[in-house]
């Protein structure tokens, strides 16, 4: 079952190393990963790996932050500022 996660979950937490380089984000302390896939032992322990100096957090119902985000945003959709998408 883990070699089926080991690519996207690689790929995921290098994706978030190179990220947190650049230098707008210098300042950047704590990350939060939440979705299905943010529950995953080895999403948490690779990107705690992959970026020691931040503090990631995992929300404890990681789906249900997604659908309140999503509810959130749909009766306030200023709410977000910005968004990155690559």
């Amino acid at each position: 079952m883990q070699s089926w996660f080991s690519d996207p979950v690689s790929k995921t937490a290098n994706h978030i190393s190179c990220v947190l380089k650049e230098e707008q984000l210098k300042d950047v302390g704590l990350i939060v990963l939440v979705g299905g896939f943010a529950e995953s032992p080895c999403v948490k322990q690779r990107t705690q790996k992959s970026v020691p100096k931040i503090q990631p957090i995992f929300h404890g119902e990681v789906c249900l932050a997604v659908l309140n985000g999503a509810v959130m945003f749909g009766h306030k959709s200023d709410i977000i500022l910005s968004r990155f998408i690559n």
